[in-house]
């Protein structure tokens, strides 16, 4: 089958992520199709950043500047997971890769320097689970 997932150069260094803006990006990466089009069911991110997850709000995937998650108002849960369920079909083409961003409003309320960073912990596709190692 050949389809892969992989940390995205494009993901944030260090954990350091922009606040109190809404899509900020938490995590690249990139998904690569195989022999065959890949169709994207659902993500399960994990908070594994130091300073906590109520901070993280909003969160979706974007594709190609265009949001293809379902939901408004995803947070991590008191376990520090959440699932993403794709809104539409997501095909990654064979053959293709394609960048996708897991994305957040930020809070910093007392304005102190914060670090946060999510784990892609599993991605579902049609054809099963892709992910087999966490990807941070």
């Amino acid at each position: 089958r050949g389809a892969s997932v992989s940390l995205s150069p494009e993901t944030p260094v260090d954990g350091n992520v922009a606040s109190g803006t809404p899509r900020t990006a938490l995590l690249a990466f990139d998904v690569t199709a195989g022999n065959e089009d890949l169709t994207l069911k659902e993500a399960d991110p994990k908070y594994t950043g130091v300073t906590g997850e109520e901070a993280i709000t909003k969160l979706a995937i974007y594709l190609d500047n265009e949001k293809v998650t379902k939901g408004d108002n995803k947070n991590f849960d008191n376990e520090n997971e959440e699932t993403l369920k794709f809104d539409k079909e997501v095909v990654i083409a064979a053959g293709q890769t394609k960048t996708l961003f897991i994305t957040a409003t930020v809070t910093n309320e007392d304005n102190v320097n914060a670090s946060h960073q999510i784990t892609l912990v599993n991605l579902k596709t049609k054809g099963g689970d892709l992910s087999s190692n966490p990807i941070a």
